[in-house]
């Protein structure tokens, strides 16, 4: 026998309603010849809810979650909890790993479960009939022309999506945005500027102390130094400080880039973005520009330095020189007496 009792949609509601619920329709299955048609006036006193379900692939399953961290520290010691779904549905979970951010989910502390999608749906329409239907899809379109792709797809029958966001448009959203251009421009000029400043400053500097220190390279090179060795001499120690310089200009700029990147991470908004904003170092780049600096400055002081000290010995330089501010010599003209 199975009775199914109906309450009447204009019966009282609220949590006092099982006191007011008198009347109800009640449906017996199975007594044929044992009743008749004469209705029976039912007295009802309490309300019991009891949900007859034929057996579940799910029945028994635990199913494996990713959890935020709160949730996590709630669990049980073998990493179980219950997920209350609805008054009094459950359904058992196992925290299976940990995340701080979840994609769509953009509270400050975020609280999320994720879960496999077949078997968590066969679980809430089992735990809450009825339930269990799929606000969000998620699609994976690596390249521009699968996302248009997808995109045309999507706004095409059967499908009947009210909003197609991709994160394609979200980046050109924040790229595009005045204040990340002002902000992102300010830092580039402001590179280059220091960058070229670092150069010049460098070869200024090599310049000065070739022409400074002319006398005491004169010295040596009286003593028996080459002049190669003096040109090297000039371009280790220029090569030297771009090494000290870029070193110095990479260690502020990392501890410059971690400091003031939580300043610098507010949105037009004023609002703080979700997930935060992460520091990625491309240190092959960077690697690569210090490089050239180096190798740049050191070319130019070597050429600078060639001209100073070129193959010619001091004794033949002050010849050249000398000749050079004598003049031509003279034909020296001899009269003979016959």
């Amino acid at each position: 026998m199975t009775a199914l009792i109906f309450r009447h949609a204009r019966d009282p509601q609220g949590p006092g309603h099982e006191r007011d619920l008198r009347r109800a329709t009640v449906a017996f299955q199975g007594l044929d010849g044992l009743t008749d048609d004469s209705p029976v006036d039912l007295e009802i006193f309490t309300v019991s809810t009891v949900i007859i379900r034929a057996p579940q692939v799910v029945d028994g399953l635990v199913i494996p979650a990713v959890v935020s961290p709160d949730l996590a520290a709630a669990a049980g010691p073998d990493g179980s909890f219950n997920l209350h779904v609805g008054n009094d549905a459950i359904i058992p979970l196992r925290v299976v790993a940990t995340a701080r951010y979840v994609p769509t989910v953009v509270a400050t502390t975020p609280r999320f479960v994720v879960v496999p999608l077949d078997p968590f749906i066969v679980a809430l329409a089992k735990a809450v009939p009825g339930s269990g239907r799929p606000s969000e899809m998620w699609i994976s379109a690596p390249t521009t022309e699968r996302l248009v792709a997808v995109r045309a797809a999507l706004q095409q029958p059967p499908f009947r999506f009210a909003q197609v966001t991709a994160s394609a448009d979200l980046v050109a959203a924040r790229t595009e945005d005045p204040l990340s251009q002002s902000i992102v421009w300010a830092l580039v000029v402001a590179a280059l500027s220091g960058l070229v400043l670092s150069i010049a400053g460098l070869i200024l500097g090599a310049v000065t102390d070739l022409r400074d220190e002319r006398g005491e390279m004169a010295d040596l090179e009286a003593q028996g130094v080459p002049p190669s060795a003096l040109r090297w001499q000039a371009v280790a120690r220029t090569a030297w400080q771009a090494i000290a310089g870029g070193v110095a200009g990479l260690t502020v700029g990392l501890v410059l880039t971690f400091v003031v990147t939580s300043a610098l991470a507010l949105t037009a908004e004023g609002t703080v973005p979700i997930p935060p904003l992460v520091v990625v170092l491309p240190l092959l780049p960077m690697a690569l520009v210090v490089a050239s600096v180096i190798g740049g400055v050191s070319a130019a002081v070597a050429v600078l330095a060639r001209r100073t000290y070129g193959r010619a010995t001091l004794g033949e330089r002050r010849a050249l020189d000398g000749q050079a501010v004598r003049g031509p010599a003279r034909p020296h003209a001899e009269r003979l007496d016959a």
